[in-house]
């Protein structure tokens, strides 16, 4: 590399690092914190009890002092910040340290994850338009540059630098460095197994072929096949458990129902119709040997080696982790076909809340991105769809994992259209607006004018995706149509830009 270019590269880094360092300072200086439970949240009330004892959870005969199973796939956090005080020689923490330690490692997190993401931009041959993008559309969304720092006792953080991990070990086609990422990975995200799955199973670098015109009619039985699927099981689940109207405090909107499934089956039809358009999936034959039998062995002994340390933390948990996390995703009134249809398109709308316009910016280039996805190979596909699916779910931390996925190939994208100078300011000034972290400048301005400073839930329910309330839908629905079509008018390739159509090679 020359010396210019690395100088240049130095610089964009260290600027990198500064807003993102910059603006935890502020969140942790000037922002707000979640008032339930002392500023740990309900589900940081778990991870601060491990934290503060955790010898005392593992090794614990009392039920009511057993780690619970669902948490037990989320305890390496909880266990970095123990040994921390172990080693600063700190025994009884406070609340406070706690959510002071947690602070210091979501930083740490994000400044790995601001490394990794330039080795991510190194494997794409990303210059810095796309990296600046993708930059903008992780670190600056609501997710990483507010949320973390306003409920900070959570292990989803630590999830990005893996995720980034698992992105990169994918794009070197290394089984043993997905291994090396998904085995301890599992004890941070508890659902990283699942995710990585698609992507053992047919890690290959063969492209597959896009469906001929004498197959579209397959592509269009499948995509329905599936939708229906998805349907059944939102009125399996609104009108056949126990407790199916309840999700995040809100009452299923039940005048709105029928609209809801009706967007929630149009989300599916045009999400995942691009995605099936390929031959492996309306040719059975080509779908057998797409999958990897190394890449198949590999994912079972993964997972069995997750599933033996789950056992030796703690007998019995293996199965019983299984069972509460698909459960919890599929199968209850907490499910994401529960939470889908809350409101019509309730989970697009969180979304675009918390992750920012970048998940518009996907909606407006779907077709494309699908067939940058179908170049790196049927596993892209199939995680794709993974994520389409998982998206049903309007908690949008849920995604952690597939985010660096989709953003990395959407600044591939954007970088190659070459739109307009104007597209480049509106994507900054929207991200800037949903990502909510100049929140802590009115804080600081509340501060100095002498009001009270602190934010209650539903004032804060104005601004952030996961505590968002029916009587904001409305006003938030309005603001990423808004957005949306701001950025439909902005996304026009540049009148110099001579990016050529991209066309698949022969594959399977």
């Amino acid at each position: 590399m020359p010396q210019v270019e690395r100088q240049r590269t130095i610089w964009h880094l260290l600027a990198m690092l500064l807003l993102v360092l910059g603006n935890a300072w502020l969140q942790c200086a000037q922002g707000d914190l979640i008032e339930e439970n002392n500023g740990l949240g309900s589900d940081g009330w778990w991870y601060c009890q491990f934290a503060r004892e955790l010898p005392k959870w593992l090794n614990s005969s009392d039920p009511a002092h057993q780690i619970p199973y669902e948490r037990l796939q989320r305890i390496l956090p909880s266990a970095a910040v123990w040994a921390a005080f172990q080693a600063l020689d700190i025994t009884e923490p406070s609340d406070a340290q706690i959510v002071k330690a947690f602070r210091w490692l979501n930083a740490l997190s994000l400044a790995v994850s601001v490394l990794l993401w330039q080795l991510v931009g190194n494997r794409l041959d990303l210059q810095w338009p796309g990296r600046w993008f993708g930059f903008l559309a992780i670190f600056a969304s609501c997710g990483f540059a507010k949320w973390l720092w306003y409920y900070p006792v959570l292990t989803d953080v630590a999830t990005l630098p893996l995720a980034m991990l698992l992105l990169l070990a994918f794009l070197r086609r290394s089984l043993v460095f997905m291994a090396i990422v998904t085995i301890p990975g599992s004890f941070v995200c508890s659902t990283l197994s699942f995710w990585s799955m698609p992507l053992f199973l047919c890690l290959t670098a063969v492209r597959p072929r896009p469906a001929g015109a004498a197959e579209q009619w397959k592509v269009n039985l499948i995509t329905a096949v599936c939708v229906m699927i998805g349907v059944a099981a939102i009125i399996q689940i609104q009108f056949f458990t126990e407790f199916p109207r309840v999700t995040y405090k809100l009452k299923t909107q039940m005048q709105l129902l029928p609209l809801s499934i009706l967007a929630a089956a149009a989300y599916l039809w045009f999400a995942g119709r691009p995605l099936v358009a390929w031959k492996p999936f309306v040719r059975p034959r080509l779908l057998a040997r797409a999958f990897f039998t190394p890449g198949m062995a590999v994912w079972i002994g993964v997972t069995l080696s997750i599933k033996a340390i789950s056992e030796m933390i703690m007998p019995g948990s293996s199965s019983q982790s299984t069972q509460s996390t698909l459960g919890l995703v599929f199968g209850d009134q907490f499910s994401i076909f529960g939470r889908g249809t809350v409101l019509p398109l309730w989970f697009m709308v969180a979304h675009v809340l918390y992750f920012g316009p970048v998940v518009l910016v996907c909606v407006l280039r779907w077709k494309e991105l699908c067939r940058r996805f179908g170049e790196q190979g049927l596993a892209m596909l199939l995680f794709t769809g993974m994520i389409v699916v998982l998206g049903l779910d309007s908690e949008s931390r849920h995604l952690y994992v597939g985010l660096p996925f989709l953003v990395a190939f959407a600044a591939k994208e954007i970088e190659e259209l070459r739109p307009r100078r104007i597209f480049w300011w509106s994507f900054a000034a929207l991200t800037l607006a949903f990502s909510a972290s100049w929140l802590a400048i009115r804080h600081l301005w509340c501060v100095w004018t002498g009001q009270s400073p602190q934010l209650d839930d539903e004032y804060y329910s104005h601004f952030c995706g996961p505590f968002s309330v029916y009587d904001v839908y409305g006003e938030h629905a309005a603001y990423a149509l808004l957005a949306l079509g701001l950025l439909y008018l902005c996304l026009r390739p540049s009148p110099d830009s001579s990016a050529a159509e991209r066309k698949p090679e022969p594959g399977c």
